[in-house]
């Protein structure tokens, strides 16, 4: 899994293996615990889950940094 500062569910049953209730279920506690925010904007039509301490930042130069 690469570091975008997002993931939609079906990343997670992909990448872990998880089933979908489990996935939803981590992601809500997440949201509940305020660590994560919910996007249902982008123009595909999946839910993404941002994590606001996981987004790339940008230095000086205005290259994005890799984590």
């Amino acid at each position: 899994m690469q570091a975008k500062g997002y993931v939609t569910v079906e990343q997670i049953e992909k990448d872990f293996s998880w089933s979908t209730g489990r996935a939803i279920d981590a992601l809500e506690t997440l949201l509940k615990e305020g660590l994560a925010m919910i996007d249902d904007g982008h123009r595909d039509g999946k839910r993404r889950y941002w994590f606001p301490c996981v987004t790339l930042s940008s230095d000086a130069s205005g290259s994005e940094a890799k984590s």
